[in-house]
């Protein structure tokens, strides 16, 4: 069918994709939140602006403590929320602050200037007469998850099958089909159609001039042979 489609590589996954509770486990911690300030940027109260800086900070730092993520794992980002007199969406803009220190006007004054650049570079147009309306700060902080080494396959040797037995492949019966398993195959290791390679996941069928190779991650790379 995949040759019919024109394809001509497949890659099969060693592991099935709906291991989902992998992905939960090894998933940074993100807690993304924001508090509303509505100013002119040159008029915004950037006491008030800290102020609720501390607030969001003070809240992802518990949620992190709870997950039981190491304060050297921790990774805050601080945004300015900014738009154009006018405009429905906010901007996102980085704001630097010095871990423990306050915002500063010179901070949000480059968020402002940061903005009419990314203005311009999209839209080629300048809007400087226009000057930028805070509706927000916000953090997005981040507690790193050790993360799983890659699974790695031993250069291979010749492959041997299983067994062989009669197989319908792709538009014929093929006596005496080897029937290999997918975990006896090392890396490197190549098998021409027609075939079978079984696994607990999925079992493949390699019609004649297909091909298939086992990566080093454990992932099956099929080259599909032309109609």
């Amino acid at each position: 069918q995949g040759a019919l489609l024109g394809m001509r590589r497949v890659l099969i996954p060693e592991a099935a994709p709906a291991f989902s509770a992998l992905g939960l486990l090894t998933t940074d911690h993100v807690i993304d939140d924001t508090r509303t300030i509505i100013a002119d940027w040159r008029e915004v109260d950037v006491e008030v602006l800290t102020q609720l800086a501390d607030d969001l900070e003070a809240l992802a730092t518990a949620k992190l403590e709870l997950a039981g993520v190491d304060p050297s794992r921790r990774r805050y980002e601080w945004l300015l929320n900014l738009v154009y007199p006018g405009q429905t969406f906010d901007v996102a803009i980085p704001l630097q602050r010095e871990p423990g220190k306050p915002f500063t006007r010179e901070s949000v004054a480059q968020a402002a200037e940061e903005l009419h650049h990314r203005n311009e570079a999209a839209r080629l147009i300048e809007a400087r007469s226009q000057e930028p309306v805070v509706r927000g700060v916000r953090l997005v902080a981040t507690g790193l998850v050790d993360q799983p080494e890659e699974a790695g396959r031993a250069a291979s040797e010749r492959p041997r099958p299983l067994a062989h037995r009669r197989v319908y492949a792709g538009d014929r019966w093929v006596d005496e089909t080897p029937v290999f398993h997918g975990h006896d195959l090392g890396a490197g290791s190549t098998i021409p159609g027609p075939a079978l390679i079984q696994s607990p996941f999925t079992t493949v069928v390699l019609a004649e001039g297909d091909a298939a190779t086992m990566l080093p991650s454990g992932d099956l790379l099929v080259d599909v042979a032309p109609v």
